[in-house]
């Protein structure tokens, strides 16, 4: 009976020590850093409050497999270091190495991202790869929400969901600097969405606040403030700085910004016209300078003399590679090699989406364009306001497609001006929008 009593007792004091992870080596200083070197020295670091506002130092020695954080929680995942109560105040550098898997899953939560909230501070060099964020307010992969803090070499691969400030790298920014840094994947939410970062909020001028030879690949997809890089902009300037995202939204929305309450301006930036689907880079604007926003086409964001005509710097900072990152740009720093002629560097985001009619209203076609993730079969169908089917395409297999609808229903007839929804489904998406046909 006592042995059994030992076991148990043993079992339970194992959970304890696993539930608060494993302290690093290391005292914290600057000298002498926190080892973050495996994913229960993480899980450590998001247990121990005391030390989230000691500014102390941490320093990442390895690369982190955090796929195991899905089981954690009772299905919450991991539990973000930082939040509203105490804010992280320290300095994490990832010395180039990763964290994969990394799962968050608090819908009903606010500042949800690896560091949930942060005040003075610094990440750099670190990546993360294949995240998957469900928050409330203030989400993203790597800060949900900061004020004067530095980042650089930081990259984010994932998807993220909310529904206020909500993006990849951030979701809200205070007083930042962010420089040599990318974000490829997905974004969801309502309000102040953006590829990058969700809003932007700080002091106007140069040298607190701005993204420097950054940019965001994948989809964003939200209502109001949405924007391939940032949702809505309010003091940031932005600095040779590219966005080539699909952007879907219903009002203040742009290639590049949603919205611009005021910003100090746009140096040399440019977005995809074709895959954002958006003719305007900037929505929005009170005081706006975009004067050196460019919207190009997926050509000529593919080709180099677009950004070396303008001074991009692809001698250090940049290069491109038809066969690397999809035919985009991408940061030397983070160049990877190249085995039996496949790119090993992180390729768009593949996702099932429905981009907005163009033109609408229209008259007498528009255009409908689509996107199907691979290993799925799309469906795309209009009908009206009634419900009643009035066009069904043929099955459509991955890959991008665009259909053109000339205003005839199924058996050739004109169709009657007036409302209409369009509808993909696919496995993985079921979406609708509405579209008018004027005459």
């Amino acid at each position: 009976m006592r042995k059994i009593f030992l076991i148990l007792l043993m079992a339970f004091i194992g959970s304890l020590l696993f539930a608060d992870g494993v302290q690093p080596n290391g005292t914290g200083t600057e000298s002498d850093p926190y080892q973050i070197a495996t994913l229960d020295n993480l899980l450590w670091l998001s247990t121990t409050e005391s030390l989230w506002a000691n500014g102390s130092y941490y320093q990442q020695t390895a690369d982190i497999n955090a796929s195991d954080t899905q089981n954690w929680n009772d299905g919450q995942g991991f539990s973000p270091i930082g939040n509203d109560v105490i804010e992280f105040t320290g300095f994490y550098n990832g010395q180039n190495h990763t964290i994969t898997d990394l799962y968050i899953n608090r819908p009903d939560n606010d500042f949800i991202a690896l560091f949930g909230k942060m005040y003075y501070g610094a990440i750099h060099n670190l990546g993360l790869v294949n995240v998957s964020v469900s928050g409330h307010n203030n989400c993203a992969g790597l800060i949900g929400s900061d004020d004067y803090i530095d980042i650089s070499d930081c990259y984010v691969i994932g998807y993220v969901e909310g529904s206020v400030y909500v993006g990849l790298l951030l979701g809200y920014a205070g007083n930042t600097t962010v420089e040599n840094c990318f974000v490829n994947g997905s974004v969801e939410g309502s309000t102040f969405i953006g590829g990058m970062i969700g809003l932007t909020n700080g002091f106007p001028t140069a040298s607190q606040c701005y993204f420097r030879n950054c940019y965001a690949i994948g989809s964003v997809f939200g209502i109001v403030g949405v924007g391939g890089f940032v949702g809505t902009d309010m003091s940031f300037v932005y600095d040779r700085c590219y966005s080539a995202v699909v952007v879907d939204a219903e009002s203040q929305v742009g290639g590049f910004a949603g919205s611009v309450s005021y910003s100090p301006g746009f140096i040399d930036c440019f977005w995809d016209v074709e895959v954002s689907n958006q003719i305007v880079g900037a929505g929005p604007s009170s005081l706006p300078r975009t004067d050196e926003l460019y919207g190009c086409t997926t050509l000529e964001m593919q080709t180099d003399t677009t950004y070396v005509n303008l001074g991009w710097d692809f001698d250090n900072t940049w290069s491109i590679n038809p066969d690397l990152n999809g035919g985009y740009p991408y940061l030397r720093s983070m160049e990877l090699p190249v085995s039996n002629e496949e790119e090993v560097m992180p390729p768009m985001i593949d996702v099932s989406y429905l981009n907005s009619a163009y033109p609408n209203p229209f008259n007498p076609e528009t255009t409908i364009e689509f996107n199907v993730k691979k290993n799925e079969k799309g469906f795309l169908t209009i009908f009206n306001i009634k419900g009643q089917v009035v066009k069904e395409y043929r099955e459509f297999d991955s890959g991008k497609h665009s259909v053109v609808w000339n205003g005839a229903d199924k058996h050739g007839k004109e169709a009657a001006s007036g409302v209409y929804f369009y509808r993909l489904k696919t496995q993985s998406c079921d979406t609708v929008k509405k579209m008018i046909m004027m005459k």
